[in-house]
């Protein structure tokens, strides 16, 4: 890929990121605020873990990069 575009994706890319980040920081402050901030972290930390625990395309549960279960 060309150099040029490259610089204008990651250009998007990183606006999207911030965007997105206060976006979810906004929906974090309206849940601690109907739940309590316990009851937030839980409703966004039991799925974010399940979605890295058990990505796609991966069979069992969580392997480092040299697929070993164990350091």
């Amino acid at each position: 890929m060309p150099q040029e575009p490259r610089g204008r994706a990651m250009t998007v890319l990183t606006a999207e990121l911030m965007t997105f980040q206060g976006v979810g920081m906004a929906l974090a402050e309206v849940a601690a605020e109907l739940v309590g901030v316990a009851g937030a972290v839980t409703g966004a930390g039991v799925p974010g873990t399940c979605a890295a625990y058990w990505r796609p395309g991966r069979s069992g549960g969580p392997k480092t990069e040299t697929g070993l279960t164990v350091i």
